[in-house]
């Protein structure tokens, strides 16, 4: 009866163990997750050229975030800058970039949204800009 019992609390112990050991990697997979709703955002706001040629409004919603800004032509971006967004003033760090340039940018850990080339700006760019 004696060895019946410990092979009971060996087993549960192993249950335990085990199921620390899941706990932790579904929390670490939930940050897959996220990467992966940001890969989806990015390469759905990178339309084909054919969707373009098809669908006008996608180059209209282009024209409209004409702010008055132009960025430098030689300017490079990299990810962890931090940059601005023109339209209000936040500073905010670049994630992640796109294929046509847009930028996913995270004010602390909340993303702040994907933003094009010419809605934000460098520092330096940016109180150019406000001259």
């Amino acid at each position: 009866m004696e060895g019946f019992l410990v092979l009971v609390y060996v087993i549960m112990l192993v249950w335990g163990v085990l199921n620390i050991i899941l706990f932790f990697k579904i929390w670490g997979m939930t940050n897959d997750i996220r990467e992966l709703k940001l890969f989806i955002l990015t390469k759905e706001s990178n339309p084909t050229t054919e969707t373009v040629k098809e669908n006008t409004s996608v180059s209209n919603a282009k024209e409209k975030i004409d702010n008055g800004f132009s960025p430098s032509p030689n300017r490079k971006i990299n990810k962890g800058d931090t940059v601005i967004n023109v339209s209000n003033g936040e500073q905010m760090i670049v994630n992640e970039i796109g294929f046509d340039g847009s930028c996913i940018c995270y004010i602390g850990k909340k993303m702040a949204g994907i933003f094009q080339p010419n809605e934000i700006a460098t520092e330096e760019e940016y109180s150019n800009f406000k001259k």
